[in-house]
């Protein structure tokens, strides 16, 4: 059972995006590092060492939208994410230390355009077959949506506007429906994810690599749950999170994230059932799910669990902020189920 602990055994990786100084380059942070570090034009290979690659959608200049890598602002520069190799357990948090800890020497910021990716490996679970990998991306899928508008209220309000960088899994897994989720929605991602299983484990081929086909389930690439790489890469990716150059936050969010993927691994089925927004009962509900609230939990986790119950108290005040963006409809209450909604 890993419910309550960090599973030192499963991998997981990061990507950083960041604004840097215009007096400092990328290889001035790679030179400055002692792990293996190097600039790379952008690419999505996984490979077992630090890469600084560009990254388009990084704005020096957040509010000008045609603003590229050329342009300097404030003395910034965007165009920058730092991506890691696959990470284990305390290890990989010291390399995570060291890397933060130069970015920050040297200056560098995030701003409004900058998000945070934690990926998370799930091979074990999708090379056991169609009905194991079946079994663990539904749950996973509905575990997700069941408290996403709890999830949403860990991370900035602009993770929900039009840019569409980390949306809910409400929207894009069931069908873009403002009605919210829905038994006929519901009854379409299984229809949908179950012909994915069938297509992708025909023959028995339980390979992971970048062969494969993705998961057409996903509407959108930029979802907050990214599952386009479970079948060429073998992990989940998380895309809620705002920019944050700050360990604390990251290892909490990587402790976050994996109980999640935890719980789901143990889990057999996931009700979709109405969870309140509120911290005593809906919030406390999830910490527990994930096993959040318990006596024996290792440093790692009371950390993650202390870092989010104080998240979730200071974003709840901003009701206003995430009621801005449109996305919000789909994550602003629990879910209820609407019989009979097309």
């Amino acid at each position: 059972m890993q419910k309550g602990n960090f599973n030192n055994n499963r991998g997981f990786g990061v990507e950083i995006e960041y604004i840097r100084p215009t007096n400092v380059s990328k290889q001035d942070i790679c030179d400055a590092l002692t792990v293996n570090c190097y600039v790379e034009e952008y690419n999505h290979d996984t490979v077992p060492y630090w890469k600084i690659v560009t990254d388009a959608s990084v704005k020096a200049d957040p509010s000008n939208p045609h603003s590229d890598s050329e342009d300097h602002y404030n003395g910034y520069v965007g165009d920058n994410e730092i991506v890691s190799p696959i990470l284990y357990g305390e290890s990989g948090f010291e390399q995570l230390k060291e890397i933060l800890s130069v970015l920050n020497r040297m200056g560098c910021k995030v701003n409004y355009s900058c998000g945070l990716h934690v990926h998370h490996d799930v091979t074990d679970a999708m090379v056991e077959g169609k009905k194991e990998s079946e079994k663990f991306l539904m749950n996973l899928i509905k575990f997700i949506a069941k408290y996403e508008h709890l999830i949403y209220k860990m991370v900035a309000p602009s993770r929900l506007d039009s840019r569409q960088y980390s949306t809910p899994v409400r929207r894009d897994y069931f069908g873009w429906n403002r009605e919210g989720v829905t038994e006929s929605s519901l009854k379409g991602m299984i229809r949908q994810l179950k012909k994915d299983c069938s297509s992708k484990y025909r023959n028995n081929d339980t390979s992971i690599d970048r062969a494969n086909e993705s998961p057409n389930v996903q509407l959108n690439r930029g979802c907050g749950l990214n599952l386009r790489n479970v079948w060429t890469r073998g992990s989940v990716e998380f895309r809620y999170h705002n920019g944050s150059l700050n360990f604390d936050k990251i290892v909490s969010w990587i402790v976050f994230t994996q109980a999640i993927v935890n719980t789901v691994e143990e889990t057999n089925s996931v009700q979709m059932n109405y969870v309140p927004s509120d911290v005593e009962r809906g919030f406390f509900r999830f910490r527990k799910a994930i096993g959040f609230v318990v006596c024996d939990r290792d440093e790692r986790t009371k950390d993650a669990s202390a870092y989010s119950l104080k998240r979730f108290k200071e974003l709840s005040a901003r009701e206003n902020d995430y009621a801005n963006h449109s996305d919000y409809v789909y994550v602003e209450c629990g879910l209820t189920l609407n019989r009979g909604v097309a």
